[in-house]
């Protein structure tokens, strides 16, 4: 078994944006993929549009 970490697959820089026009709400960083869940459902609520309308797209890593 190896000692190296493995990298989560879900950590790096994203944003959501509306899968109709495009428009960028938000750019982030997540660790794993819960906190890329929680953006989508934070921003869901606080724009009043169904999850269905809106979508996160992973840009690049980030370093440490």
């Amino acid at each position: 078994m190896s000692n190296t970490p493995k990298k989560n697959a879900a950590a790096g820089i994203w944003q959501i944006v509306d899968v109709h026009t495009g428009e960028v709400f938000i750019k982030f960083r997540a660790r794993k993929r819960a906190d890329v869940q929680r953006q989508l459902h934070v921003v869901s609520i606080g724009l009043k549009k169904p999850l269905t309308d809106i979508e996160a797209i992973y840009l690049t890593d980030w370093e440490d």
